[in-house]
């Protein structure tokens, strides 16, 4: 048994909730972003303003680090995240779609590069300036590191599963050319 092709309205439809999805997303990321780096800064701007050693002037930059890689994310996703309706003007649906859908694919699979990773000098600043005080809270340092890494690991994870299911979703449609 042959599954029908998906008709032109379904199609549509399908390419008309992936870029809802994603501008929700967008959004989404914008405002947790934004209100990470405000906290951060103020973080690091309080901690230069009370630094009595180097312990605090690190980490102090690794919060100010953390901002830049909050903007950095919110730069990148909004010149590769976008929903270029453009598209549909030389495109048809189909091929719009497949083409929306390996678009977000290579967003996420690539997640960890432009999302994830640029945060690792700033965290490891922070956790690590604990190395340079007279009575180090290596517990504290430790446990909110680690917990950090692997929070840090989940997110590139659940960004690469999400990348190989829209590759599915690409290799589902009719004539699809291949991922």
């Amino acid at each position: 048994m042959t599954a029908d092709a998906p008709t032109i309205d379904r199609i549509r439809h399908r390419a008309e909730r992936l870029d809802s999805v994603a501008r929700r997303r967008n959004r989404r990321e914008y405002a947790a972003g934004g209100a990470a780096a405000l906290v951060l800064g103020a973080a690091g701007a309080a901690q230069l303003i009370a630094a009595t050693g180097p312990a605090d002037l690190l980490r102090a930059v690794g919060f100010l680090w953390l901002v830049g890689a909050a903007v950095v994310s919110a730069v990148v996703l909004r010149k590769h995240g976008g929903c270029d309706r453009a598209g549909d003007l030389t495109q048809d649906s189909l091929s719009y779609l497949r083409t929306r859908l390996r678009h977000e694919r290579d967003l996420l699979r690539t997640a960890w590069r432009w999302y994830v990773l640029p945060t690792v000098p700033g965290f490891a600043m922070v956790y690590g300036s604990e190395a340079l005080r007279p009575e180090p809270a290596w517990a504290f340092a430790g446990i909110a590191g680690g917990l950090t890494l692997a929070f840090l690991a989940a997110v590139a994870v659940l960004n690469l599963r999400a990348a190989r299911d829209l590759d599915l979703q690409v290799s589902d449609l009719p004539n699809s050319d291949g991922p």
